[in-house]
């Protein structure tokens, strides 16, 4: 663990906690059973967002490299990190970022790693909308990748795909087409963005294609189960990452 990692957790919980208090909505664990309402499932998403982040932050803290005075200052602030007290971790969020900046720069700096390790950040220009859900996901993203979980880590391409695409539908449509079709397929969206004249990589259908055959395997009793190898995980990954970045910036 480091103290990147926590950073990063800290960030997504407040996003999660910026969404809640915008929908005033209370922290809760349960999921929404109604499957057709958009807006029910995006609200318990987030709400468990909140809780799987407040969980990281927990056990990032708990295997931190070093335990030093910064870290023992740390770890006092996140035990007063409440489950339903949104305001009060808003606070506390502010404070353990206070202390994370009297760390010197040199003790900030990760272990040495490997050339070809992924980064899993956060697309430029990403709408503030879905950045919590965007950043959800890349984080478990990378948790499915680096435990090899290569089936699951495809999966989490596909939604990446499909939150991207769907809100970018919505910047240059103005309309929300999870509302009108709920149910349109990844091809059927990329489609209707090249009439109104974005442009993708040849790859993107066939990458497309690969997500889709994973998810028919997971959902679906086959003969052969369809399991990623490292490399092919690792290339969709990559292709995943480069696709939310184009298409944001464009």
């Amino acid at each position: 663990m480091t103290l990147k990692d926590l950073k990063r957790n800290l960030e997504l919980f407040k996003q999660s906690i910026t969404f809640l208090k915008q929908k005033k909505l209370t922290p809760s664990k349960k999921d929404s059973k109604n499957f057709t309402d958009f807006q029910k499932q995006q609200e318990s998403y987030h709400q468990k967002s909140y809780f799987n982040a407040l969980n990281s932050i927990h056990e990032e803290i708990e295997n931190l490299d070093k335990y030093d005075e910064h870290t023992i200052l740390i770890e006092k602030e996140a035990q007063k990190l409440t489950n339903d007290n949104l305001e009060k971790n808003v606070q506390i969020i502010a404070n353990i970022f206070d202390i994370l900046k009297e760390i010197p720069e040199e003790e900030q700096k990760p272990r040495s790693v490997k050339s070809n390790t992924l980064l899993f950040k956060l697309p430029t220009n990403v709408p503030v909308e879905v950045q919590a859900e965007i950043q959800a996901d890349l984080l478990e993203l990378e948790r499915c990748y680096k435990s090899s979980c290569h089936r699951s880590a495809v999966i989490l391409c596909g939604r990446l795909l499909e939150t991207a695409l769907h809100r970018k539908y919505f910047d240059v449509t103005n309309n929300d087409i999870l509302e009108t079709n709920p149910g349109i397929g990844l091809g059927t969206l990329i489609a209707k963005l090249s009439e109104k004249g974005m442009k993708f990589d040849p790859g993107v259908t066939q990458q497309i294609h690969l997500i889709n055959q994973v998810r028919i395997f997971s959902v679906h009793k086959k003969q052969d189960t369809f399991c990623p190898s490292p490399n092919q995980s690792q290339a969709m990954i990559l292709f995943t990452l480069d696709t939310l970045e184009k298409l944001f910036a464009q």
